[in-house]
Parts: structure tokens; sequence; C-alpha cells
């Protein structure tokens, strides 16, 4: 593409420059106030190896004890609110958690979720979604709680002999104290190689729920004179371009004098500049040759999918582009396997051609490394890629 511009064309198998990767699924993840939490040990199966539960603890937070079911809630317990702030929280659902249910047979996890303060004010637990790990509970409460609180959403998975837990949220209360919040995330301590992301909202008394963070943007970016557009772009789809990277130039000039709401990340997808759409090759002579750009991305709809195989040597099921270069996999085609498995069981988040498998087992990386992490375990999570549209923003139906 010549010295002015930094995009590279997957077509010609040219090399990406190996950036650090980030998972732009979570640039909309809230990551802040997740260290005041209680740090589970997992073993080689994700499962929880601190026994009991009510011994998690950590350096400034009350004992985490295995929630009560509302069921087995004294009366004293279920109604005790401490002052008279008032909120509407909606737990939506799930994606990606770990089974707990580990031994053979057994089904999967029967997940609830369990809403309280960060000083162990207990405000609401779900129903119990039984057998699944994207659990989706869409449940509204109205809660009464302290001013000035976080709040945690542990999750937990329900047993015969003791509750497992599978993870914990955190909302900061900056995130939502002056406006609400709409949006996912990330579940911690969820276990070895796995990414879980809860959806949830929150609104104050007399307030609507905010929208989320928008999925599709245009924006102007104007390049300077002998200087790169400064972006790793994979075509190897044909109709739009992957963010592999950003470098030094005028995306990442961009990005420095733009609110993180509308900054392009890596992971998202190009669809369009100055007028030209549908065609890969032609985005890229664009971004090379204007100097003023009209630029259409979209953020990614990412989720989760667990898969069985019989050995660790069992093909996914998939086939992909021959370019293997980047940090994804392309899909061109679902097979026979455990893929096509899952799409059965999971039609609203089926696997097709097109989409991108940007993490196994835990692992991001180049395409090569990607590939190496597929054959190792009988038992993976692929997390998986596609521009959001509104089809797949809606299989979170109240987001």
């Amino acid at each position: 593409m010549g010295n002015d511009c930094q995009c590279q064309d997957r077509c010609s198998q040219q090399q990406v420059e190996k950036v650090p990767v980030k998972d732009s699924a979570q640039e909309h993840r809230l990551t802040d106030g997740l260290t005041r939490g209680h740090e589970v040990e997992t073993d080689s199966t994700g499962t929880p190896t601190v026994e009991p539960v009510a011994n998690i603890t950590s350096s400034d937070a009350p004992p985490y004890q295995t929630p009560l079911l509302p069921e087995s809630l004294p009366t004293s317990e279920k109604s005790s609110p401490r002052s008279d702030s008032k909120l509407m929280v909606t737990v939506v659902g799930t994606l990606g958690l770990r089974n707990a249910n580990w031994f053979p047979g057994t089904g999967k996890s029967d997940c609830y979720c369990v809403l309280r303060t960060m000083s162990d004010q207990q405000l609401h637990t779900t129903k119990i979604v039984n057998d699944t790990l994207d659990p989706m509970w869409n449940e509204e409460v109205e809660v009464e709680y302290v001013p000035g609180e976080s709040l945690e959403f542990g999750i937990w998975d329900k047993d015969l002999v003791r509750n497992n837990f599978l993870g914990r949220a955190v909302l900061d209360i900056k995130d939502f104290e002056s406006s609400g919040f709409t949006g996912e995330l990330e579940v911690q301590n969820a276990g070895r190689g796995v990414e879980a992301c809860l959806h949830v909202k929150v609104k104050h008394a007399g307030q609507d729920y905010p929208q989320g963070p928008p999925m599709q943007l245009t924006t102007v970016i104007t390049k300077v004179p002998g200087k790169p557009v400064g972006v790793d772009l994979d075509i190897t789809c044909g109709a739009a371009g992957f963010i592999c990277g950003i470098n030094d130039g005028a995306f990442a000039a961009y990005n420095k004098i733009t609110s993180p709401e509308a900054q392009l990340n890596v992971g998202d997808y190009i669809t369009k500049v100055n007028g030209v759409e549908g065609d890969g090759m032609a985005l890229l002579e664009r971004l090379k040759k204007d100097t003023v750009l009209e630029v259409t991305f979209q953020r990614p709809f990412i989720y989760i999918i667990a898969i069985s195989r019989k050995h660790a040597k069992q093909p996914l099921g998939v086939n992909l582009s021959e370019i293997a270069s980047g940090n994804s996999l392309l899909i061109k085609e679902v097979t026979e396997g455990p893929v096509q498995v899952w799409n059965s069981a999971h039609p609203a988040l089926a696997v097709r051609p097109g989409d991108r498998i940007v993490a196994v087992g835990g692992k991001r990386g180049s395409a090569a490394e990607l590939v190496k992490a597929s054959k190792v375990g009988k038992q993976l999570q692929l997390v998986i890629s596609r521009p959001t549209t509104s089809t797949t923003a809606s299989y979170m139906p109240d987001l």
C-alpha cells in the first residue's frame, strides 16, 4: 500500500506486525473497582479449590459466604433496607460461564445470581436457571441500598452438597450514580481459561434506563501529509476490514482527542470509507490514497461457546481461511464436529461462515497461536466475534 499507510493487505499474505491485542468487547466492560474482590483459586477444571466457600476473604472486604436462596432467607434478612435510596436493577443474563458439574453425565451448571452491596448487604437473588452456561434471568427488581456503594453480582451454581462459586462482577458507583448504567460487566474469578460477561441495567427512581454504547459510528479522520493512517487491517473476509492493531498515525491521533465511546479499537470492523463499502480491497485503497476519511465502523458482537470433544486431536468442525495471519481465525465453513453440535443446541448463537475466533481456552494472540491452542484439551471455550447488527444485539433482549 505504499509508505504512507500501515494497512496490511491480507490477500497478499503480508505479515502483520505483532501488537498488544485488546479485547474490544472489554472496551465496554467495567474494569474499575474490580480489585476489591475475593480471589478464588481454581484447579484445572475451573472448580474452586478453597474449602469451605465461607472462608474466601480479602483484606478489605467482609467474608464472602455462600448466599442463601430466597426460600431459605430469614424474614429479617429478606427486607432490611438501611436507607431510602432506591434503584431499579435488571439482571439480564450471563454468557460463557464454566461448567461446575464436571462429572460426566451430570449436565451443566444450575445458575443463579446474587446482588449485594460491597458492604455485604444482600439485595436480591434471582431464580435458578438449570443446565446452562448462558443463563438468561431477565429479572427486574427495585432495591433499597446504602448510597455511595458499588454493586456486586455474584454468580453461583446450585448444588446438592454445596453451592459452587462461578464468578463475580462489580458495577462501580461512579458508573451509575448520575444517570444509571446499561451494558456488560466482566465476570472475574470465572475459572482458568474462562471468559464470561454479565449484562445488567441500573436506573434511579424516576429515570429511564440509559442507552447502551453505540454499536455503529461514522466519524471523520484527517491524515497528516507524510504520516501513515496507522492501522493493521485484515480483509480476508472480503467485505470489511477487521482491525488487528492501531499504531502511530492518524487513527491513534484521533483516539487521543476522542471520548472512549467513539474511539476505534482493536477488534472493531471498518465497513465503509468515503462512500465505499462491501469491498475490502477498495476500503484499503481509500485509506491509502485519501487525506480526509469518513469512516464507518461497527463494534464486534462477542460471545463465548463451550464445546466438548472425544479427544484433543478431534477437529473443531470448522474450515478456516488459508491465510492464517493477524490475531483471529476467519471461519469459512462449519462442518460436522463439536461446533456443529453447539449450533444445534444454541441456534440463536450459532457459529456461521464469516465469524472470527479471537480467543481459544482463554488465550489470545497470533493466528498461529490460536491454532495451537485449539489442539489442546477436550473441553474448550471459543470466543467468537462478528460485526454487531440489530439481529445480534437483540440476543440480549433488554439491552
